[in-house]
This record gives structure tokens, sequence and C-alpha cells, in this order.
């Protein structure tokens, strides 16, 4: 796919296409904007492109091993690598998937060894930052990493609590996809999925459980420590407009999407929504691109 980018008031800069020449995408994993020069990079495989802020094409960087995501650094890039993706060049680092590197890759750092997930279960790993904050997640396993850039060291953030109803270790042995799936559909069991969101205030963690065929969202309040969430959300429509699974992160605001809607004039009297809001839901057409909604959770 390629990339659009607009400026902070949703006007529409440039797209970056997919194709083969110079500057364009043939094959994007993954992108990060680095702050302190304000470019954006885009990942491709094999290489780094980098582009102005507004989408100009500087330059291509060669990579020295593959990866599943990254970020950018003051100091260089953190980088996460798949279970099942093989970088033998490394040698004694190619066990690990997480990659502290200075901007010129070369290695400072490992963390996060291989899973021993065995051939037919994939061990994804994720990357998420919020300003500063960076967080580091796993499918399959309840510990959610914080990095720690000043001392370069990896600490367990949260780890989830699933009481008796977490998949137990030895589903997870690899051996048999067939047995994995079984216990999963005919058993109330939860497991991380990897995904994760987090802003100054509040924590989102996303638990998938095959028996009842849901992806579950549970919200955390970091002041009171307090839980809410599960497989439906409770929104008035006459306030608030659908917006589903929050997409990320902008501060402390949780970022979803809206799409057009025939419920949508019910928001006409919304005591929630800004006379401006209301205004772009209203204009909105059904083959308009989706409006990004911000929002966050009162205490709770």
């Amino acid at each position: 796919g390629g990339i659009i980018i607009f400026d902070h008031k949703g006007n529409f800069l440039k797209r970056i296409s997919s194709g083969q020449g110079p500057g364009e995408l043939n094959c994007l994993y993954d992108i990060d904007y680095n702050e302190e020069d304000s470019t954006l990079i885009a990942y491709q495989h094999s290489s780094f492109l980098f582009f102005s802020a507004e989408g100009k094409f500087i330059r291509n960087e060669k990579l020295p091993f593959g990866f599943y995501n990254f970020l950018v650094t003051p100091n260089g890039y953190l980088f996460k690598t798949i279970d099942k993706y093989d970088n033998p060049h490394l040698d004694k680092y190619m066990d690990y998937t997480f990659l502290v590197t200075d901007k010129d890759f070369q290695i400072k750092s490992v963390g996060i060894p291989r899973q021993p997930l065995g051939k037919v279960l994939s061990g994804y790993h994720y990357l998420y930052k919020n300003s500063h904050d960076i967080k580091i997640t796993h499918y399959y396993t309840d510990t959610i990493f914080q990095y720690l850039p000043l001392s370069n060291t990896l600490k367990a953030a949260y780890i989830l609590d699933y009481k008796d109803k977490k998949l137990p270790d030895s589903y997870l042995d690899g051996k048999s996809w067939e047995k994995f799936e079984k216990a999963t559909r005919d058993n109330n069991y939860y497991f991380n999925i990897g995904e994760y969101l987090e802003t100054d205030s509040q924590n989102v963690f996303y638990l998938k459980n095959e028996y009842i065929r849901l992806q579950t969202i549970v919200y955390r309040n970091k002041r009171t420590g307090h839980l809410l969430g599960g497989t439906n959300i409770n929104i008035d429509l006459n306030q608030m407009p659908p917006i589903g699974f929050p997409k990320t992160t902008a501060g402390n605001y949780f970022v979803s999407l809206h799409y057009s809607n025939e419920k949508d004039s019910l928001l006409s009297n919304s005591t929630t929504l800004s006379e401006r809001d209301k205004l772009i839901i209203k204009n909105m057409k059904e083959d308009d691109n989706p409006a990004l909604i911000f929002f966050r959770l009162k205490e709770f």
C-alpha cells in the first residue's frame, strides 16, 4: 500500500504511491516519524526510504537484517523481529527478537529471546510509542514490556491476569495447530493477541476468546487501577457516533474512525459533541473518507 499525508487540520498534502520507481513503495511494512529531524521513514523489504514531512523523497538506505516493525529513537532505532524470521548472519544475536541499534544499524543491545512456539504457531511482536513512552508486546504471552531508553533496559510494565481462563502453556508447544485450535474453540480461554494501546491516563488491552467468538477490549484507569470493558461497547448513539475499537493514540486521546451512518442525524442534539463536530458529521457523505474521532474515557 501507499502512504497518505495530511496536515494537523486534515488537509491532504501528498500521496506516496505504490510502485517500483525511486521514492515509490513496492512492499510497505511499517512507518515512523523522526521528530528530531522531521523525516518520515518507511520500511519496505530490505530498505528504509526517507521522506520529508511533506512527502518529498530524500534517500534510500539498505538494511542489514530482517524484522517486523521498528521505532525511531533519538540515538538510533528499535527493531522487532518475528520468531520465525531467521537472521543467521547475526550469530549470537539471532535468537533475540528485540534489537537496539545506532543510526548506522550497528547492534548495541538485544532482548526478548525467541519464543519456543514450534512450527505451526506464529510469535509476532509489536512496538508501540506514545510521545516517549515505548511498550513491546507479544502474541500469546501475558507480559507487556516497557523500554527505558536512558538505561537501555526492558522491564515488565504489566502482566495480564486471566485467572482460571488463561490458555494453558501446554497448548502453545507449537506441535499441532489442530490441538491449539480445538482447545481455544472448545474452552472458555483468553489469550493476548499482542495489540495494545496506552495514553497518559489509561491503558487498553485486547484479548481474544475463540470460545465466545469475540475479541475483547479492556480499558484500565492508571490512577485507580480499575478495569472496564468486554465484548460490547456501551455508547449512547444520541451522544456519540459509533466508533468501535480505538486504532491508535495521540497524547492523552484514543483515536478511532467514524464512517458516515444513517443514525448520524441522532447526534444533532448531542451534549458531548461540539457544534463544529456536529457540522463535520452532518456534512459527511456515504462515500467520504472516514473522520478521525479523538476521545478519552471519564474517570472510573
